[in-house]
């Protein structure tokens, strides 16, 4: 599996993005930014990173990190993931 994160990478600027739909209100609205409107395997995504298995919530970005959470199927266990919001490492 793979994640894709390059919209919710934006600057500090824009604040972190802490739920669903980004704000508290859960409005979706990323002030003070532009966002990128075509999206691609390639295109307008700032890295990818392999997953063990697949993702099941929003992206939460705070600060400089990238939260990601998961269920493994082999051992029934839920993850949470943290990644460099710049580099994804």
């Amino acid at each position: 599996m793979v994640a894709f994160v390059a919209g919710l990478a934006f600057s500090a600027k824009a604040g972190n993005w802490p739920s669903w739909r980004g704000d508290v209100a859960g409005s979706g609205i990323v002030r003070g930014e532009k966002i990128p409107l075509e999206w691609g395997t390639k295109k307008n995504v700032r890295w990818r990173v392999p997953l063990p298995d697949r993702g099941n919530s929003s992206p939460i970005v705070w600060g400089d990190k990238v939260f990601i959470t998961q269920a493994t199927d082999s051992d029934k266990r839920r993850t949470v993931m943290c990644f460099d919001k710049r580099t994804g490492e």
